[in-house]
């Protein structure tokens, strides 16, 4: 049983548009204007105050840290957020990949990942990447995965793919997506990871993005080490339609759009916001003449649902694909908004209606057609106003056999609510 999703806006990319950005191998600081001191910037862009309100200003209760900026623009013009992308910095890997080719001679790839859990006493991590990183349509492995993935730590020295034995972590595959394009390494008792500062990134939630937050980009461009770049959220959600690393399955998928420089490479790496807190996993950008700096990145929400889904049906498992629970229903948008808050940021909002429930629904005594979805709650979980149609696939990411879920909908002005319970019969894999 699929479900299906109707998506009205979609932007259709031809292949040679649109690359997924990892490296093939074979052998924020604070900027000036003008001369103007960070003082002087600040008063230029609306401050009221003397240097020393202004240094207060950033400085929040009990002398830590203001929040200034956590949904702004390019805070970089206000204050130094340097130590927070160092933190993040230390959440970030290079990932160097070796392949069995029908020759003698192996490939490699590079790509970048973070260290989504970390238990340092035990040496243990949990690394997310792209899919594609860690898959080549030219391995002799039957799944295509590389057999042999090595992590390195920032501040790890690579010394190419010869000494990849030698100074690299080895890390296990436990599973991946291709169609999500999200992958999960396991790294188990290794005294490099004990020994380190390495820690796990600090998450923030992806569906509270506005175009013009800071979009800061960690990756290994070029499998040359990990670099920071940054910009932009240009748009915060949207749907893309491309081939997917097989070379013939067609994916539609949503990201982020941004403007942070992004290069063969940067594919699995993280993107920050200006507190160190990630919003996003780097996958594609646009090469065309005609553009510049169109990148794109899957939101954290879904990264972050995708890997936990792989970690808890994959590990130690032999299933290596996610398994996502279904209601059963196709829904579409028929309207939007936005609505510019009284904290400067805007949010937009859906009106999103039920189309059709399939015959094996678990929803299908209850609700129907032309139902407006309202609201979501799953098993012991708070209750989730819906305002966009991407939370409710959001949502069921999360979503494990034996969960009940709650949907409550407005059907000619009233609440009418169902609760159900996943079972066998209402889940499919996702390859």
């Amino acid at each position: 049983m699929k479900q299906t999703l109707f998506i009205k806006r979609i932007l259709p990319l031809t292949l040679a548009a649109l690359f997924l950005v990892s490296s093939f191998i074979l052998f924020s600081g604070c900027q000036a204007q003008d001369g103007l001191s960070a003082y002087e910037i600040a008063v230029k862009n609306g401050f009221e105050g003397s240097e020393t309100e202004w240094l207060n200003s950033l400085r929040g209760k009990d002398g830590q840290d203001g929040e200034d900026g956590e949904n702004s623009g390019n805070t970089s013009l206000v204050a130094d957020n340097s130590k927070y992308i160092n933190q993040a910095l230390m959440a970030s890997v290079s990932i160097y990949c070796e392949y069995k080719k029908s020759s003698s001679i192996p490939g490699y790839s590079a790509g970048s990942g973070v260290i989504y859990r970390l238990d340092k006493e035990k040496g243990d991590a949990y690394i997310i990447t792209n899919y594609h990183v860690v898959y080549n349509g030219s391995s002799a492995a039957k799944d295509k995965i590389s057999e042999n993935i090595r992590v390195y730590l920032y501040g790890m020295y690579y010394d190419g793919t010869a000494r990849l034995n030698e100074t690299g972590i080895l890390a296990e595959y436990v599973g991946g997506s291709m169609t999500y394009d999200i992958a999960v390494l396991k790294i188990t008792n290794n005294d490099k990871i004990k020994e380190s500062d390495a820690r796990a990134i600090k998450i923030a939630d992806s569906n509270k993005l506005t175009p013009g937050v800071t979009a800061i980009a960690i990756g290994n461009p070029e499998g040359g080490g990990i670099s920071v770049t940054s910009g932009v959220v240009s748009v915060e959600s949207e749907h893309i339609t491309m081939t997917a690393v097989d070379n013939s399955t067609p994916v539609t998928m949503r990201v982020i759009r941004i403007d942070t420089a992004v290069n063969s490479g940067n594919s699995g790496g993280g993107l920050f916001n200006a507190k160190g807190q990630l919003i996003g996993i780097v996958n594609a950008k646009l090469k065309q003449s005609s553009v510049e700096n169109i990148g794109y990145s899957i939101p954290s929400n879904v990264a972050i649902g995708i890997a936990q889904n792989i970690i808890d049906n994959c590990d130690g498992k032999a299933n290596k694909s996610v398994i996502k629970c279904l209601v059963g229903i196709t829904v579409f948008t028929t309207d939007t908004r936005a609505e510019y808050n009284e904290d400067g940021t805007i949010t937009l909002y859906d009106t999103i209606e039920i189309q059709s429930l399939t015959e094996t629904s678990i929803a299908k005594d209850v609700l129907k057609a032309g139902d407006i979805l309202y609201k979501v709650k799953i098993s012991d979980n708070d209750e989730h106003t819906i305002c966009r149609q991407f939370e409710l696939i959001d949502m069921l990411l999360d979503a494990r056999i034996g969960d009940t879920v709650t949907i409550t909908v407005l059907r000619e002005g009233k609440e009418i609510s169902f609760t159900g319970k996943f079972t066998d019969d209402t889940v499919s894999l996702v390859p």
